[in-house]
């Protein structure tokens, strides 16, 4: 393994091992977090909302569960529906016969987590792969791969989670935090 191919591959092989151990680190850290968050969660609040008058200490506590309410039904309906549009993605796709389903599904249903252009990333991927097989077959996956968004996002959505209720600027900088 000596020579430039060699160091090539040493890099290439401490580099993935560096980003795996700073992701694996990161998700410990976080489990880690969340889990003495959840256990105490009332200490922490007594904390940081000591920092605060006392005459604001309650409305502050009254906005902090809304909002970690609110944020807390985004994410569920999101994963849930992201969960449902891998199940329907797939199938579809089969019926369709596009070539590796479960991959364009996993892309489209990941894709839809992305606030705002999320669908037409979702879309992307299996049409592009459609056009590999047939211009019939890659319209056919944009059209299902529309209805099945578009049925998500007015049908399913709103038995999950009341977008009016909340400002869609709030949503995105407590998803994006």
């Amino acid at each position: 393994i000596a020579g430039e191919q060699g160091v090539a591959l040493a890099q290439t092989i401490l580099g993935f091992a560096s980003g795996l151990a700073g992701f694996g680190s990161r998700f410990v850290i976080v489990l880690v977090v969340s889990v003495y968050w959840s256990i105490d969660e009332t200490h922490f609040e007594r904390l940081w909302f000591s920092a605060l008058p006392v005459s604001a200490r309650v409305r502050a506590r009254e906005m902090w569960h809304e909002i970690e309410t609110g944020v807390g039904a985004y994410l569920r309906s999101e994963l849930l529906q992201s969960l449902i549009a891998v199940v329907l993605l797939y199938f579809i796709y089969q019926l369709i016969g596009l070539p590796y389903p479960a991959l364009l599904a996993a892309l489209g249903a990941l894709a839809w987590l992305i606030p705002w252009v999320g669908a037409a990333l979702a879309i992307a991927p299996p049409f592009l792969v459609g056009l590999s097989v047939s211009t019939q077959e890659a319209i056919l996956a944009g059209l299902a791969t529309a209805a099945v968004l578009s049925f998500l996002e007015v049908i399913v959505e709103p038995r999950l989670f009341n977008r009016k209720r909340y400002s869609s600027i709030l949503i995105v900088l407590m998803v994006i935090t």
